[in-house]
């Protein structure tokens, strides 16, 4: 299961204003989530804070995807000069019969691809979930921006899009 947030990143430069606050969650099952959800300590006063100073816009909504290949993930340790990653979501709707395990298969592929590589690919996590049979939402989380635009320039990207 995993569990995800995507928050504007407030900026005086308007040339960011399309940063966002990205961060994922994964558990290994329902319960270990929803004891995150229930821990008193940390998480219930968090979403106090967030509540109470209104730092969301809209109301939360939870949808519960589960991992289906490709998972990947570096430690942070890789970032080089301490600076942000970037981050990309992806939420895909298949059209054809066959056409999602297709897409699931290829994006397993380049996960490993990925893996074996030093191709600035920090986090690679590919999910669907059983009430949206034909829906994939892929989580990639790059070293920086030139890491991004050189992974999605190769034709190992490129195939599977």
């Amino acid at each position: 299961m995993a569990w995800s947030y995507f928050t504007p990143l407030p900026s005086a430069s308007t040339a960011h204003n399309d940063l966002i606050v990205a961060g994922m969650e994964i558990y290994t099952s329902k319960a270990a989530l929803q004891d995150q959800l229930n821990d008193p300590t940390f998480f219930q006063p968090f979403e106090k804070l967030v509540r109470d100073e209104q730092l969301c816009d809209k109301k939360e909504t939870m949808v519960a995807w589960y991992l289906a290949a490709g998972f990947l993930a570096r430690s942070r340790e890789r970032v080089i000069g301490g600076e942000g990653v970037v981050a990309r979501v992806h939420q895909m709707t298949c059209t054809g019969s066959g056409e999602k395990e297709a897409v699931v298969k290829g994006l397993g592929k380049f996960a490993g691809w990925c893996r074996g590589s030093d191709s600035g690919v920090l986090t690679f996590a590919l999910f669907t979930r059983k009430k949206a049979a034909r829906e994939i939402l892929v989580y990639v989380r790059y070293r920086d921006e030139e890491a991004m635009r050189r992974i999605e320039g190769r034709p190992e990207y490129q195939n599977i899009w």
